[in-house]
Order: structure tokens, then C-alpha cells, then sequence
């Protein structure tokens, strides 16, 4: 008796518990946490946001520098940038979901602008439908490893990104179900695989530009329901024992 009043219980709170809502939201980046000394600049637009290092954010070059003046005076801006652009309004039922593109360039840096060490992406989700007040913020870290252009290779002067765990996963209310809201990753595939790690070639060598694309990703997220908190199972709990000791008053009374 005891044991199917739990396990009718157990099965109710998980059906309870499985029908994932439709959301729709959007996200906003903003890069903070910018480590490096030398040179940068941070543009945090709305639904673009970008940090960008590299020999333009130089403000005076030395005369005895003829080469780096020579190329800030007579060259468009081609620097080292991180950058991050929300997608359009989303909406997911359950599957995994883009909140935006992540690219990283590797352009023209030199010893100078070799400190740039990462920067942290603060991922702000709102969610319109249906509505939940409170902004759900994740703050992740993109740790960068910046090559001198030495000229040996392109592959030799390439860039690494790292980029550090996915964030804690946040937890909000809608309907009395809780929901979990977790970021999964970069993925270049549309979510088959996930990375942390991007190898980005050098696009200037040997004073020419080279056909080398940026690293471009996706970061995915995903929004489940969890087990219904105790609160909300005793409505559940109570239905599931008055029905099996309805069946069972029934049986008794049948012999």
C-alpha cells in the first residue's frame, strides 16, 4: 500500500514536471573584467557588443617606431577584437537555443599589445513569454593567449581562446513549475559539439593581409523544468492517497 502510494506520487510530481512551457526572450552582452593594460577599447551597443586591442589603439608611436607609424597612418583599422551579437527575438519549447554569435579575429598586434589576457562576456536573458520579471544575468570568461607577429607562420602566430566553464545554471518560477535556465556552450555545428577551446591563424604575415577567417560560434542554451518543489507535490501527494484509498474501500466492499 505504502509503496504504491509513493510510487503514484513519484509519477504525478514527474508528469508535473516534464511538459516543458514555451519561452520566448532575448539576450543582451556586454564585455566587462577587461584584462589588459596596454591598449583596448570596449563597445557594449545594445545587441552588439565588442573589445578590440591591437597597434590602432595606440594613442602616440615614438618617432623611432617608423614601421608601427607608417602602418596606423596609412592602414584601416584591423585590430585583435572579441565580440558578441544577439540573435534575433528566440523562442524554444524545451530544445537548445542560440543566444547569440561570438567571434574572435586575429588582426595586427605587436610586443606592446601583448598583454591582453581575456575578458568577461556578462550575458543578460529576458524572458517576455510568457514574462518573468527578473533578468536572469550569466557572467562568463573568455581567456585570449595573443601571439607577437614574429613572421615565422601563420599557423606559428596564431591565437588561442579559451573559454572557461559555462556559468552556473539560474532558476526561476512560471506557473508555480520551476525551471532551470543553463548556458551549454560555443558550438560552430549548431549544438552537435561543443568547445572550449579555438585556434585562431594569423591574418596579417609577412606584411600582407591573408584569407584567414575569424572563429565563429554560437552560444546555446537550454531551459527545463526541474521536480516540482515539496510546496506544490502535497496538492499532488494528498490526490494520490485519497485515489488508492478510494480503490482500496471499493475492493473491501466488492468482497
Amino acid at each position: 500500500m505504502k509503496m504504491s502510494i509513493l510510487t503514484c506520487a513519484f509519477l504525478l510530481a514527474t508528469a508535473a514536471a516534464s511538459h516543458a512551457a514555451t519561452f520566448t526572450g532575448s539576450a543582451q552582452g556586454a564585455w566587462t573584467s577587461v584584462d589588459g593594460s596596454f591598449g583596448h577599447t570596449v563597445a557594449n551597443n545594445g545587441d552588439s557588443a565588442s573589445v578590440t586591442w591591437g597597434v590602432e589603439w595606440v594613442s602616440s608611436v615614438p618617432e623611432t617606431d617608423e614601421a608601427i607609424a607608417t602602418y596606423i597612418g596609412e592602414t584601416d583599422p584591423d585590430s585583435n577584437h572579441m565580440s558578441f551579437t544577439s540573435g534575433a527575438n528566440w523562442t524554444t519549447d524545451g530544445g537548445i537555443f542560440s543566444l547569440g554569435s561570438f567571434e574572435y579575429r586575429n588582426g595586427l598586434s605587436y610586443a606592446a599589445s601583448h598583454d591582453f589576457l581575456g575578458a568577461n562576456l556578462t550575458i543578460d536573458v529576458a524572458l517576455s513569454d510568457p514574462a518573468v520579471g527578473d533578468i536572469l544575468s550569466f557572467d562568463y570568461a573568455f581567456d585570449v593567449l595573443t601571439t607577437t607577429n614574429n613572421n615565422v607562420s601563420v599557423p606559428d602566430d596564431a591565437d588561442t581562446l579559451h573559454v572557461q566553464q559555462a556559468p552556473a545554471v539560474q532558476y526561476f518560477m512560471v506557473g508555480g513549475q520551476r525551471y532551470m535556465f543553463e548556458i551549454l556552450g560555443l558550438s560552430s555545428d549548431g549544438g552537435a559539439t561543443f568547445s572550449d577551446e579555438f585556434v585562431v591563424y594569423e591574418a596579417w604575415h609577412s606584411g600582407a593581409w591573408h584569407d584567414i577567417d575569424p572563429a565563429r560560434a554560437d552560444i546555446y542554451a537550454r531551459i527545463s523544468p526541474t521536480v516540482v518543489p515539496v510546496p506544490a507535490t502535497l496538492p499532488l501527494l494528498l490526490s494520490a492517497v485519497g485515489a488508492v484509498g478510494y480503490v482500496s474501500r471499493r475492493k473491501r466492499k466488492a468482497a
